[in-house]
């Protein structure tokens, strides 16, 4: 279930700084970076360095989410998701002037698959068991093979940083944009222009930008503080209280971007071995059960009341290329009917008594809670009643 999540930035001379080479563009973390290597990045700062400095054999364009070619010139999932060919562009180098190959991709892949790396990018292409493999085929062509289908497996590599296997400065030395030129812990992050940088605008290389600045500061306050005097050039993230103050001083320098490809999502442990009582697992195991969760969410009225508009309601993920799906399913989500009704069916584990769902006495006979979840939901290993509660 995903629900409602909005990005609101600030942009103070953006129209400035996009019309011209050269100049540097400052902005906050709000901590400090847990780490600069790539392959171990699990937090919203780190990710954010490596964003700007690792370079991606794919990227999704997170305007329109549809997949773009980066270091990669093109690409083609063979075996329905258990391989992906790319073939690279050429002549690419290293910040450091090192030579980009097939090999540094087989490199990154041995990296994040190392299981003392306990890397959480490459978690996500842990398919079953059996290693996955990176098949070098010429200087520019590489396959990496998976022991099972990879569901989109294309887009995964958006998060890919490549390192270098032959650059004495190991993760120091990038393929994006920019490069670490200055770090000062707790401070500031400068970064420089990627001197080397692959890609071009009408003959001169990118990016447009000298510098990112980034201040690592943690009060928001003081981050407001900052744009206010003109000593930030954009804020992300901006709470809607604080969106809203801008506004009401009519600021011409303030602008609302629209909904953030991320949300506010809940999720439901089903893990077999998760450490929590059967009775649960039965709950989160019975669809009706998840899907009277996601019924009884009021997704226009948090959007409305909690942030105050500057959000939108959905019903699934958010891709450019498959938004009748998303439509589909909110037609599909409004056509449920009352949640109760659905906590109380088959599996679900509730009944109804009068308007209201009433709690059921738990049990412990295996082989009853067994046969009742399996007459409401074929996946449920259990079957064991939620707690009541007035919808």
């Amino acid at each position: 279930m995903r629900s409602a999540g909005v990005y609101l930035l600030a942009i103070l001379g953006a129209g400035h700084l996009a019309a011209q080479w050269g100049g540097e563009l400052r902005l906050c973390l709000y901590g400090e970076p847990r780490t600069f290597r790539p392959e171990l990045v699990d937090d919203e700062n780190s990710e954010t360095v490596k964003y700007l400095t690792g370079g991606v054999l794919i990227r999704v364009n997170r305007l329109t989410q549809e997949l773009q070619p980066e270091l990669a010139s093109s690409w083609k999932v063979e075996k329905n998701g258990r391989s992906i060919a790319f073939q690279l562009r050429e002549g690419v180098v290293f910040s450091d002037g090192t030579p980009f190959s097939a090999d540094d991709v087989a490199y990154t892949m041995e990296v994040l698959m190392d299981p003392a790396v306990h890397s959480p990018t490459g978690d996500a292409f842990r398919s079953g068991a059996g290693p996955v493999r990176a098949v070098v085929q010429g200087k520019n062509r590489v396959s990496i093979v998976f022991p099972e289908t990879v569901a989109g497996v294309a887009r995964l590599f958006d998060q890919v940083a490549i390192l270098s296997r032959h650059s004495a400065l190991k993760e120091q030395a990038v393929l994006g944009p920019f490069r670490v030129a200055e770090h000062k812990a707790g401070s500031f992050i400068l970064l420089s222009r990627n001197p080397n940088y692959w890609a071009m605008d009408h003959g001169r290389r990118l990016p447009y930008l000298d510098t990112v600045r980034l201040e690592i500061q943690r009060s928001r306050e003081i981050e407001l503080m900052h744009f206010r005097r003109g000593e930030v050039d954009l804020i992300s993230s901006l709470n809607p209280d604080q969106f809203e103050q801008l506004v009401s001083e009519r600021r011409t320098d303030v602008r609302d971007a629209g909904p953030t490809l991320e949300g506010e999502m809940l999720w439901f442990n089903m893990n077999p071995s998760a450490p929590i009582p059967p009775y649960r697992k039965s709950w989160f195991a019975s669809r009706n059960f998840r899907r009277a969760i996601s019924h009884a969410i009021r997704r226009d009225d948090l959007c409305r009341m909690v942030f105050h508009g500057h959000a939108q309601p959905e019903a699934g993920q958010r891709d450019a290329k498959l938004r009748h799906r998303e439509v589909a399913i909110q037609a599909a989500h409004d056509g449920l009917g009352h949640p109760r009704l659905l906590f109380a069916a088959p599996g679900a584990g509730m009944k109804l008594r009068g308007p209201d769902l009433d709690e059921r006495e738990l049990r412990s006979d295996e082989e009853t809670v067994e046969r009742d979840a399996q007459a409401g939901n074929e996946q449920s290993p259990h079957g064991e009643p939620f707690v009541s509660r007035p919808l």
